[in-house]
């Protein structure tokens, strides 16, 4: 047990809540910020601040990394198909040639937040939980060259853009002679 003496009168203080993870769901987002930089084993990756436009998390942030070269070739390729179709989604005029980050900001977007459980650093600490980019798919009757106004209720587009696991198969019907024997 230790006195905190007279640093244990708070009066003065104020509570100050840290916010939690973005609930796994489909959100409309615009990027605000964006940067290319070096990965710490020599690859490239764009990094992209992501805000939401509405709704009761108005103004949360999500951060994306997109790996734009890699040793690996199929992390390389997973991330030029990830950039292609976020500009595509944003309503990138082309695309297939995005010379500055910078273009995409500002261009409305739906993007489908998943939570990534936090790995072993390998000295026995793990780190946060915290929220990925899953896929992204066109804001319908947005404009794409400026931030969107608030949007109606979000619902989810036809098709995502990543692969979402698919719902597990329906149990097999039991028979009815092993459900009268308590199978």
């Amino acid at each position: 047990m230790a006195n905190l003496g007279a640093h244990g009168d708070l009066s003065g203080a104020e509570y100050q809540e840290k916010p939690g993870l973005l609930p796994a769901a489909w959100y409309d987002f615009h990027i605000t910020g964006s940067d290319v930089g070096a990965t710490k084993s020599g690859g490239t990756m764009a990094k992209f601040e992501l805000t939401v436009l509405d709704g009761p998390y108005r103004n949360r942030k999500v951060f994306w990394n997109i790996n734009l070269a890699n040793a690996n070739p199929q992390a390389t390729k997973i991330g030029q198909d990830q950039l292609l179709t976020l500009a595509t989604n944003c309503g990138h005029p082309n695309p297939h040639n995005i010379g500055d980050t910078e273009e995409l900001h500002g261009r409305p977007f739906r993007g489908l937040v998943g939570i990534e459980v936090g790995k072993d650093k390998g000295d026995g600490t793990k780190y946060d939980d915290r929220n990925n980019i899953k896929g992204t798919a066109k804001l319908e009757g947005a404009a794409t060259s400026a931030p969107a106004p608030a949007a109606t209720a979000p619902k989810p587009p036809s098709a995502p853009t990543a692969p979402v696991a698919p719902p597990a198969p329906p149990a097999p019907p039991q028979d009815a002679a092993m459900a009268a024997a308590g199978f």
